[in-house]
C-alpha cells in the first residue's frame, strides 16, 4: 500500500474555478443590468426635462404674460448673412410678440463670434428692417449654447422674467434650463416645418441627448458661464 502524502494543516484549500459558460452567464447579465440602469437613466432625465417645462409651454401668442424680455435663440446663418428658414421663424414669432406689447425689450442672442455667419448681427439687422428701434435691442453675442445664453440672461442682463422663442422641439429643453437658472419664463416654440421632413426625426433624437447634458449642467454641476463680452 502507498503511503498517502500528508496533508499541511496550514494548507489553503484551493478556490472552485468557474467554467468558461459561467462566466459569460456573469458577463452578460452585469453588461445587461448596466444597460437597463443606463435606459432608466435616460428615461428619467425625459421625464424630468418635460415635467418641469410642460407648465410653461404657450399654444397662441394671446396666451404669453407680459415679461421683462423676449429671448430670441439663435440658429443657423447663411454663408451670405442671410437668416436661415428656422431662424427667420423665431424671429418672426418673437416680433409678433413684441408688436403685442408682451415685452418691451428684445434679447437677440445666439454665435456672435463668427464673422461670416454673425447670428447675433442677422438678427438684429431683421428686426431693424421691421421697425424694431434700436434701443429695443438687446444683442449677447456670447450665447454659444442655450444654457450661456439663459444664464447670461439672468446674471448678466439681469432679466427675471422672459419669454423663449425657439423651434418647437427645442422649446422643453429651452424652458427647462430658464427655470432652473432662475428665469420665470414662458415660452412659444415655432413650426418645425422649415426642416426636411427626413431631418425632423433627427432633430427630436439629437434634442434627447441634449437633454442630458442640459440636466448634468443645471441640476449637477450647476455650471456657471463667464459674463464678460
Amino acid at each position: 500500500m502507498r503511503n498517502k502524502k500528508p496533508v499541511s494543516r496550514y494548507q489553503t484549500p484551493s478556490r472552485p474555478r468557474y467554467s468558461g459558460p459561467r462566466r459569460k452567464k456573469q458577463a452578460f447579465w452585469l453588461i445587461g443590468g448596466l444597460l437597463a440602469l443606463g435606459v432608466l437613466v435616460f428615461l428619467a432625465i425625459q421625464l424630468r426635462v418635460w415635467l418641469v417645462s410642460r407648465p410653461y409651454r404657450l399654444i397662441t401668442e394671446e396666451q404669453a404674460p407680459k415679461s421683462q424680455v423676449i429671448v430670441i435663440l439663435g440658429a443657423k446663418v447663411e454663408e451670405s448673412g442671410a437668416v436661415s428658414p428656422a431662424l427667420r421663424d423665431r424671429l418672426a414669432l418673437g416680433l409678433a410678440l413684441y408688436q403685442q406689447g408682451k415685452a418691451p425689450t428684445i434679447l437677440v442672442t445666439g454665435d456672435g463670434q463668427n464673422q461670416s455667419r454673425n447670428e447675433v448681427e442677422a438678427m438684429e439687422q431683421y428686426l431693424l428692417e421691421q421697425n424694431v428701434p434700436q434701443e429695443a435691442i438687446v444683442k449677447d453675442p456670447r450665447g454659444l449654447n442655450t444654457y450661456a445664453s439663459l444664464y447670461r440672461a439672468k446674471h448678466k442682463y439681469g432679466f427675471d422674467s422672459a419669454l423663449i422663442v425657439t423651434q418647437n422641439y427645442h422649446l422643453g429643453r429651452s424652458l427647462y434650463l430658464g427655470r432652473r437658472l432662475g428665469l420665470d419664463c414662458y415660452g412659444l416654440g415655432s413650426t418645425d416645418a422649415v426642416f426636411q421632413p427626413v431631418n425632423i426625426p433627427y432633430n427630436y433624437a439629437r434634442e434627447a441627448l441634449a437633454r442630458i447634458k442640459a440636466f448634468f449642467n443645471a441640476e449637477i454641476q450647476q455650471l456657471e458661464v463667464p459674463l464678460k463680452d
